[in-house]
């Protein structure tokens, strides 16, 4: 079971589809608050993987609370949005059709899960910031593919490339392109992964 798979179940989540890149904003089947919140909270734990003090805070939260549900949503907002927390909500609050509040809420108990989610896979590794890193770049294209595009999480949150709709396609075809842009980017000495 990946990382996506355990929060959904943790959550009792309806996510059974990732989101269809191709598919024009807004004409998704639904726009559920967990199928916004869920994703979110992953994709933000995915971006904190490349900065070495962010996911060594990640690790810290792991460390210090041997159970995430006692973490407040605070500071499980904080962790995972940082100065960006509110932009976050709001739009989460808009794509789902919720309060602000009420994504808040949502957006805690799915970085909970995660942080669970993180112990669950790594056992005691979960305490170290490389282990998360390294499982977390792992665990991408389990991520991402279920981020809804209409969020801009990456937009948000500076991390523009996961917006990348390559990687959220699947297939034989897909998987031809992905490999090409790995070639590329390992030319011109950047990594993906």
């Amino acid at each position: 079971m990946n990382i996506f798979e355990y929060v959904n179940k943790a959550m009792h989540g309806e996510i059974s589809k990732p989101e269809n890149p191709n598919q024009e904003a807004g004409t998704q089947p639904h726009h559920t608050l967990k199928g916004a919140t869920i994703p979110a909270a992953l994709a933000a734990l995915y971006a904190h993987a490349e900065d070495e003090e962010a996911r060594g805070r990640i690790a810290a939260a792991i460390k210090k609370h041997p159970d995430a549900k006692d973490i407040a949503d605070k500071e499980i907002l904080h962790l995972l949005f940082g100065s960006r927390q509110q932009a976050v909500c709001r739009t989460v609050a808009e794509y789902s059709g919720v309060t602000p509040e009420a994504a808040a809420t949502s957006l805690a108990a799915s970085g909970r899960a995660g942080l669970e989610g993180l112990r669950h896979h790594l056992g005691d590794k979960a305490a170290d910031g490389a282990a998360v890193a390294r499982y977390l770049m792992m665990q991408r294209k389990n991520i991402l593919e279920h981020l809804p595009a209409q969020l801009q999480l990456g937009r948000i949150l500076e991390k523009e490339d996961m917006e990348d709709v390559v990687h959220k396609m699947s297939g034989p075809f897909s998987s031809v392109i992905q490999k090409i842009g790995e070639i590329g980017d390992a030319s011109s000495g950047n990594t993906r992964e």
